[in-house]
């Protein structure tokens, strides 16, 4: 992205908070997911299939879906990235707010005890 930008221009980011990955999406209360190894994992996750929630349903079982590959970037790869990129970040925030209803059989009450998303704004000096 910084190369892209003029100089004095601007990067807002608004993404998926990385410590959503560490939770269980299936469960009703705040309980981790054995499957992602954790916040500081850097390896790559493969699984097959989506959950509803996100993708809607596929009326196909996961095992007939294609695997899907990913990985999570701490927020300290996020930031470290913009700064060696030469942009300063002016602004980090993180928030309630969600995407898609990652969490459909935890109580809100419950969800809303960790963030779903960040901001961020970054200039190219």
């Amino acid at each position: 992205m910084a190369r892209l930008l003029k100089p004095g221009g601007l990067l807002y980011l608004f993404e998926e908070h990385p410590i959503s990955w560490v939770f269980d999406t299936e469960s009703s209360e705040v309980k981790t997911d054995p499957g992602y190894g954790g916040y500081f994992a850097d390896a790559a996750y493969s699984s097959q299939g989506w959950t509803p929630q996100y993708i809607g349903d596929l009326n196909r079982p996961k095992e007939e879906q294609a695997v899907k590959y990913e990985r999570q970037w701490k927020l300290g790869d996020v930031m470290n990235a913009l700064i060696e990129a030469g942009l300063g970040v002016e602004r980090f925030e993180e928030h309630p707010d969600r995407f898609w209803n990652d969490f459909p059989n935890m109580p809100d009450e419950e969800a809303d005890r960790f963030p779903h998303t960040y901001s961020l704004l970054a200039r190219k000096p």
